[in-house]
């Protein structure tokens, strides 16, 4: 009579274990690859966010601006200092002097005496805010480039962001 044997034999449990070994590592693989390119994403989101924010706040206080305050400012450096001569609001006539300036690393935003108000966020770094002023007989105007870093190791990003505004206040 023959004999029945049942179960597995090694050389079969150990292919089945090799194979599920190679899907668990391709799998995880998988994941991590997936949670670098989500947190890479954040941060260029963050850092456009932020961008956006300090530039569309720049333009708009630059073209409600009757001049730039050359005396004031810090021009032409990495580090500029713009200083706008300005009016309180589109509706309120009274003269304010309003400030960009970089302040431990972040963009921050003074109105008058006011205290000063950060436009980018803590975990975003300032590497640079270039502004340049140029005039001429009917208007002036200002050009900000501005170049930000998030992140860190392999996750780490810089971007460059440049605009203009012609101040409208003075015409």
């Amino acid at each position: 009579m023959a004999k029945k044997t049942s179960g597995y034999s090694l050389i079969e449990v150990v292919v089945y274990a090799a194979i599920l070994a190679a899907l668990a590592v391709f799998v995880a693989n998988t994941m991590i690859t997936s949670f670098k390119a989500f947190n890479q994403g954040r941060v260029n989101r963050r850092i456009v966010i932020d961008a956006e924010t300090a530039l569309e706040r720049i333009v708009r206080e630059s073209r409600m601006a009757s001049s730039v305050d050359e005396t004031q400012s810090a021009l032409d450096s990495d580090s500029s200092n713009l200083v706008l001569n300005s009016r309180a609001s589109s509706e309120d006539e009274t003269a304010v002097v309003k400030k960009f300036f970089i302040s431990g690393g972040r963009l921050a935003f003074q109105e008058g005496p006011g205290e000063a108000r950060f436009l980018t966020a803590p975990n975003t770094y300032v590497s640079s805010f270039f502004v340049s002023s140029a005039s001429s007989t009917r208007s002036q105007t200002v050009k900000i480039s501005l170049i930000l870093e998030a992140g860190s190791g392999s996750g780490f990003t810089s971007r460059n962001f440049y605009t203009s505004a012609v101040l409208r206040g003075g015409y």
